[in-house]
């Protein structure tokens, strides 16, 4: 766990810095230098590029507006209500309070091969679109 560092002599922030190698901690307030011991340095590890590499699809994306919706991508689910014309305009039968209509959202995720994910919003089936 990180801890905020605090300088002794006027109680400010200090903040790391890196001179030629040797890890200081530098007052922000009146410059004073000082070498933490080795037990208080935090050494933070990169770990963004393995959360890129994790995908969380949740249920609640169909309700997430700032998602791009679209009807010209048609839901690979053949049982889905978005099919039948009949039943457009009326809540879906999934109890999510949306009407159906052909709906998808696209995801700001990806697939492995860096394909777009698309989320009916009706069934619920999750696919990316197809290369025909």
């Amino acid at each position: 766990m990180a801890s905020l560092n605090f300088c002794d002599l006027c109680d400010s922030l200090q903040m790391p810095e890196n001179n030629d190698g040797v890890m200081q901690l530098v007052c922000i307030n009146c410059g004073n230098k000082t070498i933490p011991a080795v037990d208080r340095v935090v050494i933070h590890r990169n770990y963004m590029k393995k959360a890129f590499n994790k995908e969380y699809l949740t249920d609640a994306m169909i309700y997430d507006t700032a998602l791009r919706h679209t009807s010209r991508i048609r839901c690979p689910n053949t049982a889905c209500d978005c099919h039948v014309m009949s039943k457009w305009g009326k809540p879906s039968s999934s109890g999510s309070g949306i009407i159906v209509q052909p709906d998808v959202v696209q995801t700001n995720f990806t697939s492995p091969d860096k394909t777009a994910v698309y989320i009916c919003r009706i069934c619920n089936t999750k696919f990316a679109p197809s290369n025909k």
